[in-house]
C-alpha cells in the first residue's frame, strides 16, 4: 500500500513513491493507449475526464499517443530474437506496423481527437506520436537501458502487468513504456499523469529512473465500478463521439453514469448546465474541430 496525498479533491501525488504535496513548475506527460473501437465508434467521451484534471490543475501536458505499442500484442514471438538490441527491435516493430494499416489509422484518428479536445477546451498540450518517437536515437538509447533494467526489475510488479499467456513479443510492452518516461526525462519532463490503474507501471518507472532523478507520478481516480467508461472495460454503454444526440440521451438514463459524467463536464459547461444538453454541445464543438468523422470515411 502506497502513502499518497489527495490534492485538488481527488488527485494523488507521489514523489519517488513517497507522499508529498504537488511540486511546483513541473512538466507532465500522459500516454493514451490503443483503443480498438476508435475507427468504428470514434473516441470515448470519458477521455474528457483527463482533460478535466488538466483544466483544474492548470496543466498543458505532453500528450503521447501510444497506440503503436499495441503491435507487440499482434506479433509472433518468433519475430523477436533472444537478446535482440533495442535498435533491431525498433526495426522489427516498425516493419510489423507497416503490415497493420489499422494501427496507423488508429494513431491518426487519436491524434485528431486529442488535438480537437485540447483546442476546444483550452488545453495547449503538445501531441507526440509513439511511431515518430520510437525511431529517434534518444528513444532507442532509452529502450536499450530499459531492456537491461528488465533483467533486474521486480518480478512481482512485472507479473502484475503481464497476462498469463505473455510471450517474448508481448512482454516488450513494459520496456517500451519505461523507455518513454526516460525519453521525456531528457526533455526535462520528470512527471507522469494517469489513472490509478497505472500504479504498477508507475512503480517500475520510479524504480528504473531512481538513480537518474526524483520522479513524480500523479493519479486521478478511476470511475466507480459499474460506470460504463471505455478504459479497460470495453465501450459497451459508454458515450462515444460518433453517437447521435438520441443515443447520448439514452445512455445518460443510467443515473450513476449521468452523475459521473456531470462531474467530468462541469469545468467546461458550468454547474448549472443540464447534463444531456452540455454533453451534446461539447461533442458538437469537438467534432466540428476534428477533421476525422467516425463512420464517415478515412481521415484525409
Amino acid at each position: 500500500m502506497h502513502n499518497v496525498l489527495v490534492i485538488f479533491t481527488g488527485l494523488e501525488v507521489r514523489v519517488n513513491n513517497v507522499c508529498t504535496g504537488m511540486p511546483q513548475q513541473l512538466r507532465y506527460f500522459m500516454g493514451f493507449g490503443y483503443n480498438p473501437d476508435l475507427g468504428r465508434c470514434g473516441e470515448r467521451l470519458d477521455v474528457l475526464d483527463y482533460f478535466r484534471w488538466f483544466a483544474i490543475a492548470g496543466w498543458n501536458p505532453v500528450l503521447l499517443d501510444a497506440s503503436a505499442y499495441y503491435i507487440v500484442n499482434r506479433m509472433s514471438p518468433k519475430k523477436v530474437p533472444e537478446g535482440c538490441s533495442a535498435e533491431r527491435l525498433i526495426g522489427i516493430i516498425m516493419d510489423e506496423l507497416g503490415k497493420k494499416p489499422e494501427i496507423a489509422e488508429n494513431s491518426l484518428i487519436r491524434r485528431e481527437y486529442l488535438a480537437a479536445m485540447g483546442g476546444c477546451l483550452g488545453i495547449q498540450g503538445r501531441i507526440v506520436d509513439a511511431r515518430e518517437m520510437m525511431v529517434s536515437h534518444r528513444y532507442i538509447r532509452a529502450l536499450e537501458e530499459m531492456l537491461e533494467f528488465m533483467k533486474v526489475a521486480d518480478e512481482g510488479t512485472v507479473g502484475k502487468l503481464l497476462p498469463k499467456d505473455a510471450n517474448r513479443a508481448s512482454r516488450l510492452y513494459i520496456p517500451l513504456e519505461l523507455a518513454e518516461a526516460q525519453y521525456f526525462l531528457q526533455e526535462g519532463i520528470a512527471a507522469k499523469f494517469g489513472p490509478r490503474t497505472e500504479e504498477f507501471f508507475d512503480d517500475l518507472i520510479v524504480e528504473a529512473l531512481r538513480k537518474k532523478t526524483v520522479y513524480t507520478t500523479v493519479w486521478c481516480p478511476s470511475p466507480p465500478e459499474g460506470i460504463p467508461t471505455g478504459y479497460l472495460r470495453g465501450t459497451s454503454g459508454c458515450i462515444t463521439f460518433s453517437d447521435s444526440p438520441e443515443q447520448v440521451i439514452a445512455k445518460l438514463r443510467d443515473e450513476p453514469y449521468r452523475s459521473w459524467m456531470a462531474g467530468v463536464i462541469r469545468p467546461f459547461a458550468g454547474p448549472e448546465a443540464r447534463v444531456e444538453e452540455a454533453v451534446i454541445a461539447i461533442m458538437e464543438r469537438i467534432n466540428a474541430q476534428n477533421i476525422y468523422r467516425a463512420g464517415a470515411g478515412d481521415a484525409p
